[in-house]
């Protein structure tokens, strides 16, 4: 054991019998069960809140998540010798939810929906954070960003790869962007609670003893299905735009929280819009543009070569779910 992780482990009350690294993380294996200890960059009041919520969600039944404990100071903060800050987390034996296995994706969706069911029970305070739920105003921002990107690129008298790629794949999606907003006026209605905020394969450990989520630090109060986008997205992101992987995650999903006509039609939307292509714009837009990364050429790329793929499975979702 070095130097800078005995100072941090001889603040808390734990046995240590072994550690070994984990995905940014180190795994400790102790008297009292498996914990990660990792960097955090939250506050002590922001982990504290997290603890609470976290405390109610373990009351009404969803326990296997990686609750924080405090240190002998009976704070969450721990710090190592150069005051870099670290949290505590209990873990799971377990392995990531593989993205390309349809059965692990099933899984996973079953258990978000056990943890959108679960979380309904605790209301929302005001405490626990901001609720999100202006998604249209999110949305008419993004389309001001990238149009404001877009006459940037045009205007450009220097031009590379980037932008000449950028110029001729823009139309395509921003035909998408605009119906995606237009329909976003569209729909009322939709189910509010608690959202994870971060649901990915990542944080999903497949373990003899059941499913466990990790790192709710990203939690919030608004839509959920907004969970089950991203990791959906995800998914088809990793598997080529298969529909099949998209029906047997909302099925997954359906079994333990139904999904109404109105959901389906929520997550259309969500799907017709290009985040991918906002993504990469935006961080093209905040690098410095005398020199492009090849990195994001290649991202624009990958994103225009999966288009084909992409299209033609909003059109199955479209016709399948029979949406809008």
């Amino acid at each position: 054991m070095n130097d800078k992780y005995k100072i941090l482990l001889d603040q808390y009350d734990l046995h240590i019998d072994y550690l070994k690294r984990g995905r940014g993380e180190i795994i400790c294996g102790t008297d009292q069960g498996l914990f990660a200890l990792s960097a955090t960059k939250l506050s002590e009041e922001r982990l504290a809140v997290e603890h609470q919520w976290k405390n109610e969600l373990i009351d009404q039944g969803f326990t296997k998540i990686d609750q924080y404990i405090v240190n002998k100071e009976h704070e969450f903060i721990s710090y190592d010798k150069y005051y870099e800050p670290f949290v505590m987390r209990r873990t799971y034996n377990g392995t990531e939810c593989n993205i390309h296995s349809p059965s692990d994706l099933s899984s996973a969706c079953r258990n978000l929906a056990s943890f959108h069911r679960v979380s309904g029970k605790i209301p929302y305070r005001a405490d626990y954070g901001t609720p999100h739920f202006s998604l249209t105003k999110h949305y008419n921002q993004r389309r001001r960003e990238l149009k404001s990107i877009w006459k940037y690129i045009g205007s450009r008298k220097n031009k590379g790869d980037f932008e000449y790629l950028f110029l001729k794949e823009i139309q395509s999606f921003w035909k998408q962007l605009e119906e995606s907003s237009a329909k976003m006026k569209e729909l009322t209605g939709m189910r509010e609670g608690w959202c994870h905020g971060s649901y990915n394969q990542h944080n999903v450990l497949m373990g003899p003893h059941g499913t466990a989520t990790l790192h709710f630090e990203h939690f919030y109060y608004g839509y959920p299905l907004t969970d089950l986008y991203y990791f959906i997205r995800k998914a088809l992101e990793k598997n080529d735009y298969q529909f099949s992987i998209c029906e047997t995650m909302l099925k997954g999903y359906n079994k333990v929280q139904r999904l109404t006509m109105n959901d389906y039609s929520f997550l259309y939307v969500l799907f017709l819009y290009p985040e991918k292509l906002w993504k990469i714009s935006n961080q093209y837009m905040n690098h410095k543009k005398h020199w492009v990364s090849p990195r994001y050429l290649n991202k624009l790329q990958d994103i225009v070569d999966l288009k084909e793929k992409r299209e033609k499975f909003l059109l199955q979702y479209h016709n399948f779910y029979n949406v809008f």
